[in-house]
């Protein structure tokens, strides 16, 4: 993926624009919009791309900006601070900071990043199951 096109093309469910002298953006679903319209998940990618030496909290960001999380954070090194269980797609490989250690595999992130996630600390088995999305289910 050329370097350009990280920042000018989050086709991969965020959003597909085109940025013109900083002050409107085109979109071919919503047309010519300002960058304030921009949803929160695709400012806070643009915003990590741009300053990855900073920490962001990334739980804005929907499960369609997974991909381009991990595309970034190729690129460069990036911590975020995520407050839901994103689903990663394969292969992934990510570090959590709280336990200092890289994680590949889906079931052991889970398993890993519920202990951290502010949504699921506290809560006992039946209730986890009751709240969790159908594919992080599958990998229990």
């Amino acid at each position: 993926m050329a370097e350009g096109s990280l920042r000018a093309g989050y086709d991969q469910g965020c959003r597909k624009f085109n940025l013109h002298d900083g002050l409107v953006i085109d979109s071919p679903v919503l047309g010519p919009i300002p960058p304030e319209r921009l949803s929160g998940g695709l400012k806070t990618l643009i915003m990590i791309y741009e300053k990855p030496e900073l920490i962001f909290n990334a739980t804005s960001c929907g499960q369609n900006c997974a991909p381009w999380l991990l595309e970034i954070g190729k690129k460069e090194d990036v911590t975020i601070n995520l407050e839901y269980l994103m689903t990663f797609p394969e292969p992934f490989e990510i570090r959590i900071e709280n336990v200092d250690r890289i994680i590949s595999d889906p079931k052991e992130y889970l398993i890993t990043a519920m202990d951290f996630t502010s949504f699921y600390t506290g809560a006992n088995a039946k209730q986890i199951l009751q709240v969790m999305p159908e594919e992080i289910r599958t990998l229990l």
